[in-house]
């Protein structure tokens, strides 16, 4: 469209799919609403919800979630199995994906947790952990749970560590390295 930059379009989508979905949540029967505070289980507003985020028409990262609740209350929207690139340049530099997580509305950041996984292109390295957390201000990932970083036959493990989202600069607490003998 000539006119609006990609970002604008992402922009004003989340703004009609937040607005949607305050709407579904205000409107909802009171019966169903008793049902979600006797249960505390929100209901499932979103399914495949498909985010993006690029400035001067370059994609800065995409988010793809199999279902998401929003929580009018806390300002987060959880997620079901997030995935998460990070672009530089136009390419992927990173892809990060957990069984669940949460991005918080205000502030955005955001945890992934459960089968942790990143995976740098950068780098050619991968991170596993149980939990990551992103800090959007500081534009840093970390946890203090135990985490094993594979690069080629190198095997990192630790517990505890803070990087940038697409692993060129780590900082791991308790480290033990072993290196694998090639045959």
């Amino acid at each position: 469209m000539k006119g609006f930059s990609k970002f604008s379009l992402v922009t004003c989508n989340l703004c009609l799919v937040t607005c949607f979905l305050l709407l579904l949540v205000s409107c909802s029967g009171s019966s169903q609403s008793s049902r979600n505070k006797e249960s505390q289980e929100p209901v499932n507003l979103i399914k495949d919800l498909e985010l993006f985020k690029s400035k001067d028409n370059k994609d800065q990262w995409s988010l793809v979630s199999a279902g998401a609740n929003l929580n009018e209350k806390d300002g987060k929207i959880r997620l079901a199995h997030p995935k998460l690139k990070l672009y530089a340049a136009g390419a992927i530099t990173s892809e990060m994906s957990s069984d669940s997580g949460f991005l918080n509305l205000s502030t955005k950041d955001a945890e992934l947790s459960g089968n942790v996984s990143i995976v740098s292109r950068t780098e050619n390295m991968r991170l596993g952990t149980k939990t990551i957390l992103f800090k959007s201000a500081e534009n840093k990932i970390w946890t203090d749970e135990e985490i094993t970083i594979y690069k080629g036959e190198t095997v990192t493990k630790g517990r505890g560590f803070m990087a940038n989202p697409d692993l060129t600069q780590i900082e791991i607490q308790n480290q033990e390295t072993k290196i694998s003998a090639t045959k």
